[in-house]
């Protein structure tokens, strides 16, 4: 994959975690100063969810087309990418 497709694919997941998070700010910030209702808790787990895919999916298209050092088998593979994302490597830098 080219240098400009991976840019372009992290800029899309970066630009949909900051709808995500404008889509919801309200109910984000009014968690904050109010315990939330299960109603709002499931909201806001969802929220999360989507928040972490999106971090992930860049995560996977660093490890795959930047490290070249991706490997999704095994049922430790999410530790393992995370692993490898805090580890500065020649072609990234430090990423968590």
């Amino acid at each position: 994959m080219s240098a400009n497709n991976i840019t372009h694919k992290i800029k899309f997941e970066i630009k949909q975690i900051n709808k995500l998070l404008q889509d919801y700010k309200k109910l984000i910030e009014d968690a904050k100063k109010n315990s939330p209702n299960i109603n709002d808790i499931a909201a806001l787990a969802a929220i999360l969810h989507s928040f972490y895919n999106g971090v992930e999916n860049i995560f996977s298209l660093i490890a795959k087309n930047i490290d070249e050092d991706y490997d999704l088998s095994g049922d430790r593979w999410h530790k393992d990418l995370l692993n490898q994302m805090v580890k500065e490597k020649n072609m990234h830098i430090l990423m968590i």
